[in-house]
């Protein structure tokens, strides 16, 4: 089953890749709670080579979509080449392709959504890599930040699989720094009157998550990127946009 790519970044750099399905079952989490009918989106680039050893995967980042993670990461002449690797790019829980609030029928739906971890994520991949797709062992797991947290829990939780990672901008644990920021980002949206505990439909939470997106940008990017006015190969004409 397959599913056309929502308007992303990879898109915006001209690049067309169709998403696909692996259906998980009834998913039962870390934490206890069941996942019914779960999900797990992905593309693949390139083809597995005989001796099956040519396998890269490239976890989603937080909000990207696989095409996003695909567009970024891969390409013709680049170090993740398609003509010489067989990259994989599972989309992670939560993130919209994948089993998300958005797309779960109640009553696990929207805030009722249950909460999911870089362990059940890995988990669902490695399904999805050994049972549709017949891998046996990777040479290479690395993505960005949430990618990153992926790829430390994919040589936790498979060392004998995994040749070698390559994390970005991520960590095996998150720093309490680190939750503070994040902690900043949830406060943004939940203030949000129209957040309704999740349940918004008609009316979602604007102010809270342009809110969240002047913190993110704070975080996010760095003091020459705005002082060179990077921020215009956005479409943003100041900072404020």
């Amino acid at each position: 089953m397959q599913h056309h790519i929502p308007p992303n970044l990879a898109q915006q750099n001209g690049i067309h890749m169709e998403h696909k399905i692996f259906e998980l079952g009834d998913f039962t989490l870390q934490k206890g709670s069941v996942l019914p009918s779960a999900k797990l989106g992905y593309v693949t680039l390139g083809e597995l080579n005989e001796a099956k050893d040519n396998v890269v995967v490239c976890p989603t980042w937080f909000t990207a979509t696989p095409s996003d993670t695909a567009s970024w990461l891969t390409g013709k002449g680049r170090a993740l080449d398609p003509e010489k690797y067989f990259i994989v790019v599972p989309n992670h829980f939560g993130a919209a392709v994948s089993s998300s609030p958005s797309n779960t029928p109640a009553p696990f739906g929207r805030g009722l959504f249950p909460r999911v971890t870089a362990y059940d994520n890995v988990v669902a991949q490695h399904r999805l890599l050994t049972e549709e797709l017949g891998v046996e062992k990777i040479r290479l797991v690395t993505s960005w930040s949430l990618g990153a947290c992926q790829t430390y829990a994919w040589a936790a939780l498979h060392p004998e699989m995994v040749r070698a990672i390559a994390p970005i901008s991520g960590s095996a644990r998150t720093a309490e720094y680190n939750k503070v920021f994040l902690h900043s980002l949830i406060r943004a949206v939940t203030s949000d009157s129209d957040w309704n505990d999740g349940f918004y439909a008609d009316k979602p939470p604007v102010k809270g998550m342009k809110t969240f997106a002047a913190i993110y940008a704070g975080w996010g990017f760095s003091e020459p990127f705005y002082r060179e006015e990077l921020y215009r190969s956005f479409g943003a004409s100041d900072t404020e946009q």
